[in-house]
């Protein structure tokens, strides 16, 4: 759990990733297609 915790304090959740891949691309299309990719492992 500590690890889990110190790895989403790092790099933040899902949604953090989302926003800041929509402000580098402007593109819903994108991000929704980013999700898919991750959620496809």
């Amino acid at each position: 759990a500590q690890d889990a915790l110190a790895g989403l304090l790092k790099t933040g959740n899902g949604a953090r990733v989302q926003r800041e891949l929509f402000r580098r691309t402007g593109s819903l299309r994108e991000v929704a297609a980013a999700c898919v990719r991750r959620t496809q492992v």
